[in-house]
């Protein structure tokens, strides 16, 4: 989460910074700096030299590998969302706040690769657990809750993390809560920090679910609300510019958010120290960028009995099965996509005996829908014998059912 800071009289920022003036180091390398600008992000608040790279926006991170990476895209112009205006000054009158709305970084997480799902195992550092463990999987329920095509996780092994939680203690005058960076290459973003200044046994918080939530934000895409004015939830700040600029990552509007102010939307860049779950327009923004497609599919089945023997009680039975995908739940609209689609098909075969089914087996099966067609058919005769002297019984037959999966419903 960017800089969640807690507002008492005064709106702190999300990073919790201490002091807001740019700050750097004697050592600090003039030409990444020269980098972080032309790439357009506004260094005069926000911005330190950290460990291996910089922070910007308070808790966005970016390594110089990072900032190397994205310098090089061609192109780059082309993925700028939006025009910025450039503010003359920061008197809050001449803001326009009817620009708050959800923005998102020109790259984000793949999963149409994977299937169209992904999932996103996230490990926290067990000295966290205790502190904000708890908090940890409120955040994950709610993103989990949306049923998105990021389906969130947590796991005990490091090695098998997308993002890892660990601690810092920071309490420079740049000290922030939280800290997370932007997806890169179509992954998350592997990292989020946790300032053990703020965050201890010692202290209570109430901004900790919002503020993880935030910070995943970060690793999968999403930039501030009110990146292009900050005076809306951080408050005036005198000689500062509001603008955060779309930076190396870009700022692209999301479609379906109205070009209104969202006081409580999780991903501002200042929060007031209370709990900020998602608000309508935040989960339009999560559900555009990250729909979970779930078609309808419904089975036309037809059996063939092909023999049956009444001395031993066993018969064969040919099931056709004819899957079809539908948009909407009363099977008008069909679903179709100019690429293939695998549908995976969960069905049940029985040991049948004098026509009665027994000793169930499950099993899942891949098919292949052809571009632009919306049903497949399956055609199945199982015929496996196992004999008992001259009795012939226990013929295998295949009976489909349809299992849920992700990425399937049934009415």
């Amino acid at each position: 989460m960017k800089n969640y800071v807690f507002m008492f009289f005064i709106v702190l920022l999300f990073s919790c910074n201490k002091n807001d003036e740019l700050t750097t180091d004697n050592n600090s390398d003039s030409k990444y700096i020269e980098k972080l600008k032309n790439l357009g992000f506004d260094l005069s608040e926000g911005f330190y030299q950290d460990k291996n790279g910089y922070t910007v926006e308070y808790d966005i991170f970016l390594s110089k590998e990072d900032i190397d990476y994205f310098t090089d895209q061609k192109d780059l112009e082309q993925f700028r969302g939006i025009e910025l205006n450039k503010l003359a000054s920061i008197n809050p009158t001449k803001l326009d706040v009817k620009k708050i709305s959800q923005y998102r970084t020109t790259e984000m997480v793949n999963y149409i690769s994977v299937g169209g799902l992904r999932s996103i195992s996230i490990y926290l550092d067990p000295s966290l657990n205790n502190v904000i463990g708890n908090q940890l999987n409120v955040a994950i329920q709610r993103y989990n809750d949306l049923e998105l095509a990021l389906i969130f996780e947590r796991t005990q092994n490091p090695a098998n993390a997308n993002i890892k939680i660990v601690s810092v203690y920071d309490n420079s005058d740049d000290a922030y809560l939280m800290k997370a960076g932007f997806p890169k290459n179509g992954s998350p973003f592997n990292e989020i920090l946790v300032n053990t200044y703020f965050y201890n046994s010692s202290t209570t918080r109430n901004d900790v679910p919002s503020t993880l939530a935030h910070e995943i934000g970060h690793c999968i895409g999403l930039r501030h609300t009110d990146y292009m004015n900050r005076v809306f939830s951080c408050g005036v700040k005198p000689g500062k510019n509001p603008n955060e600029g779309s930076g190396n990552n870009g700022a692209v509007h999301i479609t379906g958010t109205p070009n209104t102010a969202e006081n409580n939307s999780y991903m501002l860049a200042c929060i007031s120290g209370s709990d900020r779950p998602f608000t309508s327009n935040d989960i339009i923004a999560l559900k555009t960028l990250y729909n979970r497609e779930r078609p309808y599919i419904r089975e036309d089945r037809q059996e063939e009995e092909l023999f049956y023997d009444s001395y031993s009680g066993s018969f064969d039975i040919r099931v056709t099965s004819t899957f079809s995908l539908f948009k909407d739940k009363a099977m008008t609209q069909p679903y179709t996509k100019p690429y293939e689609i695998l549908l995976m098909v969960g069905y049940t075969y029985y040991e049948t005996y004098n026509k009665t089914k027994y000793n169930p087996v499950s099993r899942k099966e891949s098919f292949i829908l052809q571009p632009g067609t919306n049903s497949v058919s399956i055609t199945k005769e199982w015929m496996e014998d196992r004999e008992f002297g001259d009795l012939v019984f226990g013929r295998k037959t295949e009976y489909y059912s349809l299992v849920d999966f992700y990425g399937y419903q049934r009415p």
